[in-house]
């Protein structure tokens, strides 16, 4: 067989909770903005599930991976490691990758494969996928690390303001071998081309006449994503639900088979849909919603902002709360929320007190419903990783003999009740200095970024 055989979490030491985060929101909402902070404290908190919001104040990924590295690696006796990669959207390097730092640790040396890879918050878990077939065929164990600094710009639209205290930050490494922890099983995949959420790199702008003294050029990138929030969610549904439904085909499995769901967690609060999508699955009962699903426009389509701009808000936002509004009539018998409290609750616990920490949350949602489930050895739990841009993979894993010692060994509980707090005035200084995404991208007409073949939006 062949899974994970351990991993590590590691959690910056600091973080704000959602009273200080409430106080950053009121001082930087636009002013047109009437959501009160109780307002907002509702919107994230009850809505979202984020009750705090890791804080990388004096950490940067290089850091956050080597730490999260080291801490496991010291955990083995004799790591036997050929590959490496590193998954993030975060990197310190646009081409040295954090890879190759790992190499100086105790237990790694020279002799590795090491790389980077991206694909949004999918990534660590794809190369999961890989890492097993790669041990399959060849016995090479691979450690890989997933590690992420989740921020939004503090100067864009309520919703980036919200998107933001969702945000977290944070690293996990696992090993790849014979699967002492968890093996892995069976995986659905499905990808498509969205653009809900996004980074571009957008060109150049220039200051003067080329012929001048004072003539500059300066590379402009966007330095928070772009994010739709109300298409996003739908996509996110869109590419589980084909995931698991490519993993039942190859499986015959329902979720009768599993002790344990864990999803990608944007935010907590999306579990209690998305898992509804996946019974309506079980069931049959899915082709209405699955239908509306189907019929997404992708965004790259619009010719002109005003366009899209309708689309979103006259479309996609009535859309989405009639799909959550139809999943919570269909499932809401006392035996649905007492399945969803067994399957989903265990796994999303550690999620409300970091935030999302994009590659590594689908992880963390593993390592939460390990420590908190109730399972035994032999039981089957399902795992659903997704990534903007848009990919899912939904996959079948299984428990050992050793999975609940292991759990047990981790120290994520203490790492969380050991954090430092901090205020508002604390993050505002933090965040000090950072240039507004819908800065960057005001200066270029949408048209003209659309001709490069990058749709860009200015508001997020």
């Amino acid at each position: 067989m062949a899974g994970i055989d351990n991993l590590e979490v590691y959690v910056p030491s600091h973080y704000i909770d959602i009273s200080e985060s409430a106080k950053v929101f009121s001082r930087k909402k636009p002013q047109d903005l009437l959501m009160t902070e109780e307002q907002f404290i509702g919107l994230v908190s009850n809505g979202l599930g984020v009750k705090k919001k890791a804080v990388a104040m004096d950490e940067d990924a290089t850091t956050l991976t080597m730490t999260v590295a080291e801490r496991l690696l010291e955990k083995m006796e004799n790591s036997d490691i050929r590959r490496i990669v590193v998954s993030s959207e975060s990197p310190e390097d646009l081409s040295k990758p954090m890879a190759s730092r790992l190499t100086t640790l105790d237990g790694i040396g020279n002799n590795v494969m090491g790389y980077d890879n991206t694909f949004a918050c999918i990534a660590a878990f794809a190369n999961l996928q890989d890492s097993v077939d790669i041990y399959k065929g060849s016995g090479r164990k691979t450690l890989g690390v997933a590690v992420d600094i989740a921020e939004y710009s503090l100067d864009g639209s309520g919703t980036s303001l919200s998107a933001d205290f969702t945000g977290g930050a944070g690293a996990v490494a696992f090993t790849v071998g014979e699967g002492e922890l968890l093996e892995v099983g069976e995986s659905g995949e499905y990808t498509s081309h969205q653009y809900d959420f996004f980074k571009p790199k957008i060109g150049t702008s220039v200051n003067g006449n080329s012929r001048e003294k004072n003539f500059e050029e300066t590379l402009n990138f966007t330095q928070f994503p772009t994010v739709f929030g109300s298409f996003s969610e739908l996509t996110y549904f869109k590419q589980i639900g084909e995931a698991y439904r490519n993993l039942k085909e190859k499986t015959k499995s329902n979720l009768s088979d599993f002790k344990l769901v864990a999803f990608h967690l944007p935010y907590p609060g999306i579990t209690k849909h998305a898992f509804r999508y996946i019974q309506a699955i079980d069931e049959g009962t899915d082709k209405l919603i699955t239908d509306l699903l189907d019929g997404l426009k992708p965004l790259d389509s619009f010719e002109n902002e005003v366009e899209l701009d309708w689309y979103l808000n006259e479309e996609i936002e009535p859309l989405r709360k009639h799909i959550k509004r139809s999943l919570k009539n269909q499932f809401s018998k006392p035996e649905d929320a007492e399945l969803y409290q067994s399957l989903v609750e265990p796994t999303i616990s550690y999620s409300s007190e970091i935030g999302n920490m994009y590659t590594g949350s689908i992880f963390l949602s593993l390592a939460s419903g390990l420590v908190n489930g109730n399972y035994d050895a032999g039981d089957k739990i399902l795992a659903i990783g997704y990534g903007s841009g848009a990919s899912a993979i939904a996959t079948e894993m299984t428990t050992t003999t050793k999975t609940r010692d292991i759990a047990n060994s981790w120290n994520i509980g203490e790492q969380l009740s050991s954090r430092i707090a901090i205020t508002a005035d604390e993050y505002l200084s933090y965040r000090a200095g950072e240039s507004s995404n819908s800065t960057v991208l005001g200066d270029w007409a949408l048209n003209r970024v659309l001709d490069r073949g990058i749709p860009c939006y200015s508001k997020i």
